[in-house]
């Protein structure tokens, strides 16, 4: 049985350390494969992350493949209070992104990764935070999605219920504002994480002066 998960993720930390994994996960595309897949350049690329680390082939098994059910646009790298952040929109068959993002982020301590999930079978949305290879999860409550979709039924004058969840309209909207209600859940715990690290690199280089 196949199962289509669309996400939002985001990747936030020092900007050049943003562009460096934007650019390590960016992956041109040339000849038939490119008119194969309609684009010539896969804006997150995990085949080409886990070509890079190998790694992650032991812990996470076989990355989805660019070829088949992969969708992914980029937006700008953008700034984040005194940090950098880049999203990134996924549409993907039968794999849960968290499960790489996590391990991934062994190899980029510098960076925060968040994943906002969306089960399209059964509209579950689920949220998790990597740094460092450690992370933890977190399920958007039900009251909350319920009000989402009061929210966007009334963006679009839809009084019914029942019309709203058939509405694709409404749904669009509402799907996304759960996603980035999902996302932002993590916002507090980004900004403590990247701002101590900070503060562990400043400590560790008074001691190396001092020791000098």
């Amino acid at each position: 049985m196949s199962t289509v998960f669309y996400n939002l993720f985001t990747v936030t930390g020092k900007r050049d350390a943003v562009r460096a994994v934007c650019a390590d996960a960016r992956r041109p595309i040339a000849g038939k494969l490119s008119k194969t897949i309609g684009t010539r350049q896969i804006d997150w690329s995990f085949e080409k992350l886990f070509e890079s680390h190998p790694a992650l082939s032991v812990i996470c098994g076989v990355p989805p493949s660019d070829e088949w059910h992969y969708g992914v646009s980029a937006g700008t790298v953008s700034r984040w209070g005194r940090f950098s952040r880049a999203r990134f929109r996924l549409e993907v068959k039968n794999y849960q992104i968290h499960e790489m993002l996590r391990p991934l982020s062994k190899f980029y301590p510098a960076l925060c990764f968040v994943n906002a999930e969306l089960c399209l079978d059964d509209g579950t949305v689920m949220s998790a935070f990597a740094h460092r290879g450690r992370g933890t999860m977190w399920n958007l409550p039900q009251r909350r999605t319920d009000a989402q979709w009061k929210r966007a039924a009334v963006a679009h004058k839809v009084s019914d219920m029942d019309d709203a969840y058939e509405d694709d309209d409404v749904r669009d909207d509402a799907e996304f504002a759960m996603l980035l209600e999902a996302l932002a859940h993590w916002d507090e715990r980004v900004r403590h994480d990247l701002v101590a690290r900070i503060h562990r690199e400043g400590a560790s280089r008074t001691t190396a002066r001092r020791g000098r």
